[in-house]
């Protein structure tokens, strides 16, 4: 008599616990941050818009969006800024990493770019492609 009150509390219990496993591993896949391998001799090209408001005198918009690339490069595995960063005009500009970003790369620099790290900058990602 008491096994026929057990068992269903028993069998709701394992269903409960195989749901909570089941999610807990689609939320890891999901978040994880995966790399995957990128040929050598592709290059990643970043174009950015950039504004400052209330900068230090002497710093130039140039010098900002290096120095946040240059330290935003350290975000991400295995990739280095290749030449100078190019300014487009009326406040764009463009680099180029070799070797290509993977998507978890490419979710991090941005993440990095438009975290408003240094004070006075605020960048927004306009793309990050292949070239």
């Amino acid at each position: 008599m008491r096994l026929r009150r057990i068992l269903p509390v028993l069998a709701f219990g394992a269903v409960g616990v195989a749901l909570g496993v089941a999610a807990v591993l689609a939320l890891k896949e999901a978040t994880l941050s995966t790399h995957h391998r990128v040929d050598p001799k592709t290059t990643a090209v970043v174009t950015l818009d950039a504004r400052s408001k209330g900068a230090e005198r002497g710093r130039s918009l140039g010098d900002m969006v290096e120095t946040l690339l240059l330290a935003c490069r350290l975000e991400v595995a295995r990739t280095e800024m290749e030449g100078p960063v190019r300014e487009l005009g009326s406040g764009r500009y463009e680099a180029t990493f070799r070797p290509m970003l993977d998507e978890t790369n490419q979710r991090q620099l941005r993440g990095c770019l438009e975290d408003w790290s240094i004070d006075h900058i605020l960048i927004d990602v306009v793309s990050i492609r292949s070239a």
